[in-house]
């Protein structure tokens, strides 16, 4: 048992079942070989019987449900579905408008999402959370879609596509290099999410 003890000290073992590449020293691929020991209740892992859980993707900067927040340093003519495929796998995709619509139709709570996905009140040339439209990224030549949060009150000067609850959520558009995006799925799916719905086109106003 001793022994046992000494060799989980030295792997970083938790109750969690979950290491660390820093208290590990290795890689991933290494990672995945090591067996979590369960001796005792107070080891014992409900939702994970045998192999070490993935840790969260360090990729991620927030994330709620199947909705996960990247940082990029793309301009708004960089492919920024590829980017959340190439950082969170290919079970995600850029999200798209229509998916937080979907979620919001469904009952889902608009401050609890502005809350886990850490989404700021928009300013003027603040970072953005950028997504798609109908799929398509870029609206009137160079106008990135994103994400915007306005609490119900749209400042003036800001051209609005759509909006949910009142501009609780705001659709924008806007050029600029870096900050972050949305993606959509699920980053432990071998199965790429299906593609977001389309809707009738989008609407303008303000700006």
């Amino acid at each position: 048992m001793d022994f046992l003890l000494i060799f989980l000290t030295r792997i970083g073992y938790n109750n969690n079942c979950q290491v660390s590449l820093n208290e590990f020293g290795g890689q991933p691929e290494e990672l995945d070989t090591i067996d979590c020991f369960v001796f005792g209740k107070d080891f014992i892992n409900p939702t994970h019987k045998k192999g070490v859980r993935p840790m969260q993707n360090q990729h991620i900067v927030a994330s709620y449900q199947n909705f996960h927040v990247i940082a990029h340093d793309l301009d708004e003519k960089g492919d920024l579905n590829t980017a959340c495929k190439e950082k969170l796998g290919v079970g995600v995709r850029l999200a798209d408008w229509n998916d937080l619509v979907a979620y919001h139709k469904a009952g889902g709570s608009l401050s609890d999402l502005i809350a886990n996905l850490k989404i700021p009140i928009e300013v003027a040339n603040s970072q953005q959370y950028r997504i798609s439209m109908n799929g398509e990224r870029i609206w009137n030549g160079d106008r990135h879609y994103f994400l915007a949060r306005h609490d119900h009150t749209k400042r003036p000067g800001f051209l609005a596509h759509d909006d949910l609850d009142d501009y609780h959520l705001t659709l924008g558009s806007w050029f600029g290099k870096g900050g972050f995006a949305l993606c959509y799925g699920d980053p432990d799916s071998t199965v790429p999410p299906p593609e977001p719905e389309i809707t009738e086109p989008v609407k303008t106003s303000g700006g």
